[in-house]
C-alpha cells in the first residue's frame, strides 16, 4: 500500500479491496478501471474539500502507482532521522513546524547521499552515519498550479560528535536542537502528518 499525503487528507492506493463497503471508512473510494478516470478522481479529491481520504482500489499496487505518479510532475528528496550518543533524536524548526532535515536530490545524486548532504547543511554537523532505511513517503503539493508529487527517501543515521548546531537560515530553518525520547509527544503534536509515521518507527513506538 503507498499513502499519499495532500496537506491533511490522504490518497491510499491499496490491493485490498475491503474499504469499498465498509460504513467504518470515511472518504471517496475507486476501482481503478483506466487512467481518465483516476485523473478525474485525483484532481477532484485534491481540489475537493469534502473528503479526508481517497482509497484507490487495484490487484497490482505498484502498477497503479505507475500510471499515479504519472499524472504529477514527479520529484525525489532525502532526508535523515538522526539519533545521537545521548539517545536524543534531531530536529529542525520551520515554518511553525517541527521538521526532520531533508532536500531534494542533486543531479545523479544518491538518496543515501543526498540525505546525508541535507543533514549536514541544515543541521550544522559533519558526516553522520546511515544506520539502515526507513520507508519513504509521499506527498502532494502545489507550485504554480502544478500539481506535484515528490518521494522522500529516509534513513535512520547515527552521529557521535560534539560540533554546534547550525540552522541553515537561508532555508527558513529557525531552530535545530537534540529532542529526548520523553519531548517526542510535544513534537508529534505539531509536525507534519506525513512525518509522524517515520518518527514512531524510527523510535519504535
Amino acid at each position: 500500500m503507498y499513502k499519499v499525503f495532500f496537506n491533511d487528507k490522504i490518497i491510499f492506493l491499496t490491493d485490498r479491496n475491503e474499504w469499498g463497503n465498509n460504513p467504518h471508512y470515511k472518504g471517496m473510494f475507486l476501482k481503478y478501471d483506466n487512467e481518465e478516470e483516476l485523473f478525474r478522481a485525483v484532481n477532484f479529491f485534491i481540489n475537493s474539500g469534502k473528503n479526508p481520504s481517497l482509497y484507490v482500489y487495484h490487484n497490482d499496487v505498484d502498477e497503479l502507482f505507475n500510471v499515479f505518479r504519472m499524472i504529477f510532475e514527479y520529484r525525489e528528496a532525502a532526508g535523515g532521522f538522526v539519533r545521537n550518543s545521548n539517545d536524543e533524536s534531531l530536529f529542525i524548526y520551520r515554518f511553525d513546524k517541527w521538521d526532520l532535515p531533508k532536500g531534494h536530490l542533486e543531479i545523479d545524486e544518491t538518496p543515501e547521499k543526498g540525505a546525508i548532504r541535507e543533514v549536514e547543511e541544515e543541521c550544522g554537523i559533519t558526516s553522520p552515519v546511515i544506520i539502515d532505511e526507513l520507508p519513504s513517503t509521499y506527498h502532494i503539493y502545489k507550485i504554480n498550479q502544478r500539481n506535484i508529487l515528490k518521494r522522500t527517501h529516509w534513513f535512520n543515521m547515527e552521529y557521535t560528535g560534539k560540533e554546534k548546531l547550525t540552522p541553515q537560515i537561508d532555508e527558513d530553518i529557525v531552530k535545530v536542537t537534540w529532542v529526548k525520547n520523553e519531548e517526542i509527544p510535544n513534537i508529534l503534536s505539531n509536525t507534519y502528518p506525513s512525518l509522524t509515521d517515520i518518527i514512531k518507527q524510527a523510535l519504535l513506538y
